[in-house]
């Protein structure tokens, strides 16, 4: 860790771009080999193989942004970092609500669990 916190600043930045890359491709590759719900494949879900690398990588780049943030905001006075830490706040609650208004909207419009008639239900074939 003594080896991260070293680095020089345009490192760690060129680090956490190429990362940021890196899971960009990585999530997008698990998108792209997911198999559809609506088809079946023998092989099981492909989609499985990017996510062994992609969160290792994902989580390296979280590190190295925080360590990149923590540089950036030792300059910034505290008034500021409080207004950062409020606008963060208020974009994860409104992101929190929205989330739930769409599980919600999924759930009136396929149906829950435990209804016979809901299309959640298994389909045997």
């Amino acid at each position: 860790m003594n080896g991260l916190l070293k680095m020089s600043k345009k490192a760690k930045i060129r680090t956490t771009v190429v990362l940021l890359v890196l899971s960009i491709i990585l999530f997008y590759l698990v998108n792209l080999f997911t198999i559809d719900p609506y088809k079946t494949s023998g092989n099981g879900n492909l989609g499985l193989v990017p996510i062994l690398f992609s969160i290792p990588i994902f989580i390296g780049f979280n590190i190295f942004y925080f360590l990149v943030l923590r540089t950036g905001l030792r300059k910034v006075s505290n008034k500021i970092k409080a207004l950062i830490f409020i606008i963060c706040l208020i974009i994860l609650v409104v992101f929190f609500l929205l989330e739930l208004n769409f599980v919600k909207d999924l759930s009136d419009l396929l149906g829950s669990w435990d209804d016979l008639n809901s299309k959640c239900t298994v389909i045997q074939y």
